[in-house]
């Protein structure tokens, strides 16, 4: 080996190291503190984050509003749609696992990339259990999912299903097809937090006062 192939792998060999120590260190630190204090109220938040550009005047990628945004509103649960950041414009970076590491809270990260969902994800200031994705009715448009899961709610609340979806916006027999799977999904669960960007407006009059139903 010559000179120069020496140097060249030493270099790599360093930048490997770099990385494993730099991952390694991420993972140790702003982990969740598991708390089974008795609690008297859920606080629970959802967000469309746009793939967590903040569209302003330089439509940046900007986890760091979302951190503070979320930090100032301070929720226990939070529910997030477009969330698959996780691609080459964005460096390929992983926003929920980030947002989760910083908020020191449990995540699931929802669709996988390779499905070609915006992304439907879950964040939880106590333990997710058997978290799951269910494809909702999608003709002839873009895959909807919702993320499914379990939150170990302290006493006296106990566990608590969660339903985070975001709906189509096309056309309304598909987000009506979408709504019926949702009640389908959730017709056995005992009590359900259900929520997401639903793609719908308050009902106004020609004056702007929101119309009541009875």
């Amino acid at each position: 080996m010559n000179k120069e192939s020496k140097i060249f792998t030493g270099i790599l060999l360093g930048l490997l190291l770099i990385t494993i120590l730099s991952i390694s260190l991420f993972q140790l630190t702003g982990k969740p503190d598991p708390d089974d204090s008795p609690v008297d109220s859920i606080k629970v938040m959802t967000y469309n984050i746009h793939l967590a550009y903040d569209f302003g005047t330089q439509g940046q990628y900007n986890l760091v509003e979302l951190k503070e945004l979320i930090e100032d509103n301070d929720p226990d649960i939070i529910g997030l749609q477009e969330s698959e950041g996780n691609r080459a414009v964005s460096s390929n970076q992983n926003a929920i696992m980030w947002l989760a590491h910083q908020l020191e809270m449990y995540y699931y990260y929802g669709p996988p990339t390779s499905d070609g969902v915006w992304g439907v994800s879950l964040l939880s200031r106590w333990k997710i259990e058997s978290p799951k994705v269910e494809n909702l009715p999608s003709k002839d448009s873009l895959q909807r999912v919702a993320v499914l899961a379990e939150i170990r709610v302290p006493a006296p609340f106990g566990p608590i299903d969660i339903v985070v979806t975001h709906l189509d916006f096309q056309k309304k027999e598909v987000q009506l097809a979408q709504i019926e799977k949702i009640i389908d999904l959730t017709s056995a669960m005992d009590r359900a937090i259900i929520m997401g960007d639903f793609n719908t407006v308050i009902a106004q009059d020609e004056d702007g006062v929101a119309l009541a139903e009875d």
